[in-house]
């Protein structure tokens, strides 16, 4: 079955699609990549709904505007329209990563849906409210706030659901979620890409099936990120979140840090992610030889992130050196 588009903007592009489903699952998409161009947007698990045969709405960002747009009152009109004939009693779950969690946690209410599950959702991206967020400052930069009230925004009736780890970032954020209807979700060391950990796990179709049929619920989401948190040690994502935590406390961890790159490493020698770190921790100790060794490597396996990658070349170049301290 073809998406029917039922809204089009400048910003915001929005879809649906109805089948013989249990629930009806309303996404919305996650930060765009600078090599995803217009012709190639797709809805958040627009793919697995049609292959699933899931009745959606899918929201589809064309710029990372983080929902601050104008646009989305009346995308938000279209889709309550649609979910008005179709609905058909059954069960509506907003859902999304990051700035798409932020997305479903912000209009759960407004499209009248059951549950919100939000994987690594910010509380906003706004620096006057969240001044330690430095992850996307350029996207804060060129947003304007105009319904970013995340505290009044959460306060109605759908259950929402805040998956994290609580030893990234993420965790700051989940602390400013404090609506009784947020449900707080704790996966340590998943990583922002919390997503990709529970499929490394084996658990994400667990989550989705969960998701798929409108049974969410704090008991199963919780029994799930046990069984993650106990398969942790044999994925990769797990290492990263280790290493990012120690990483960002290098001045006083650099010791353990350098000890689960070795970990990590062992595990899997093309890690790019565990080299990366490996040059962060050699060039902390003053090793620059071996930190541009590794930094060549992460290059060599070609999978780590080119913004990783012009970091720690400007710890290199000694433009961050008062980050260390």
């Amino acid at each position: 079955m073809n998406s029917l588009v039922i809204f089009d903007g400048a910003d915001v592009l929005v879809r649906a699609a109805d089948y013989p489903s249990e629930a009806i699952v309303v996404s919305f998409s996650a930060l765009l990549s600078r090599l995803q161009g217009a012709s190639s947007l797709k809805g958040f698990g627009e793919n697995a709904f049609h292959q699933k045969q899931c009745s959606h709405v899918v929201f589809i960002s064309k710029t990372n505007h983080w929902w601050q747009t104008d646009e989305m009152d009346a995308a938000l009109e279209a889709a309550r329209a649609w979910l008005a004939r179709h609905r058909d009693g059954r069960v509506v779950s907003t859902y999304g990563a990051s700035m798409g969690a932020y997305g479903a946690l912000m209009y759960a209410d407004d499209l009248g849906a059951n549950h919100a599950l939000a994987l690594a959702p910010q509380f906003s991206i706004d620096p006057e409210k969240v001044p330690w967020e430095r992850r996307w400052l350029k996207a804060a930069a060129r947003t304007t706030f105009i319904r970013d009230d995340m505290h009044e925004n959460t306060r109605g009736w759908a259950k929402k659901f805040v998956v994290f780890d609580p030893y990234s970032d993420d965790g700051k954020h989940a602390k400013l979620f404090t609506n009784h209807q947020v449900h707080k979700i704790r996966v340590p060391f998943g990583s922002h890409a919390i997503g990709n950990f529970l499929k490394s796990t084996g658990e994400l179709k667990h989550v989705f099936n969960a998701l798929m049929r409108g049974r969410l619920s704090v008991y199963k989401l919780d029994r799930i990120a046990k069984r993650a948190s106990a398969k942790r040690r044999n994925t990769d994502f797990f290492y990263n979140g280790v290493m990012a935590y120690f990483g960002r406390r290098l001045a006083i961890h650099h010791r353990t840090h350098a000890a689960i790159v070795e970990l990590a490493l062992a595990r899997n020698k093309l890690n790019a992610k565990a080299h990366y770190n490996k040059a962060l921790s050699a060039y902390s100790m003053g090793d620059v030889a071996q930190a541009e060794q590794s930094l060549e490597k992460a290059r060599e396996i070609k999978a780590s992130k080119m913004f990783e990658i012009a970091h720690i070349q400007r710890f290199l170049d000694g433009d961050l050196a008062d980050d260390f301290g």
